[in-house]
């Protein structure tokens, strides 16, 4: 049987812990800039500000024919928001499908609320967002947003805080002995 030390040092059997998915890689890689609860409270008000403005902006970005027919196709088309969601999940289903699944339908949720808001609410919005981001970080967590060392956390912020609000687990559950 394999031997590991454990926490008091001292040689025990092994520990029979699966290594992290990616999920939690990311997860816990994100976690740790957001550790305070004022922070954690910013994040709460400034990703969706800043996640509905984004898509309700890049909708405006559109090209082709419409989709579907009837009253609908001016609302379904093609737009950079819904390239950005549709990019953006196809990441997200790599690291997680079970968490992806209902995020992405919560995500499209925020796209339609932002695509619905006039220009000036989006642009509003979006600044907004970015301030109660820069207020957690300066103010409770004093330290730079965790894009800055990795750009993908800009994806990562907004699945991180969909996991928390549901309570989804972010490590798999410890086995009793």
């Amino acid at each position: 049987m394999l031997k590991t030390a454990g926490r008091s040092g001292t040689i025990g059997p092994a520990m029979n812990t699966p290594p992290k998915t990616r999920i939690e890689r990311w997860f816990d890689d994100y976690a740790a800039s957001h550790r305070h609860p004022g922070n954690k409270l910013c994040h709460s008000i400034g990703i969706p500000l800043i996640a509905i403005s984004l898509m309700g902006m890049l909708s405006r970005w559109n090209w082709g024919p419409p989709l579907g027919m009837g009253s609908a196709s001016a609302w379904i088309g093609w737009d950079a928001g819904l390239i950005l969601w549709a990019l953006a999940g196809a990441w997200y289903l790599t690291l997680d499908w079970k968490l992806a699944l209902p995020y992405l339908l919560f995500a499209l949720g925020w796209y339609g609320m932002g695509k619905s808001l006039p220009l000036g609410w989006q642009l509003g919005l979006f600044a907004v967002g970015w301030i109660f981001q820069g207020v957690g970080h300066r103010v409770f967590e004093k330290n730079s947003p965790a894009f800055f060392s990795n750009v993908r956390h800009l994806l990562i912020g907004p699945f991180w805080l969909f996991a928390t609000w549901i309570g989804y687990p972010r490590t798999a559950p410890s086995e009793e002995a």
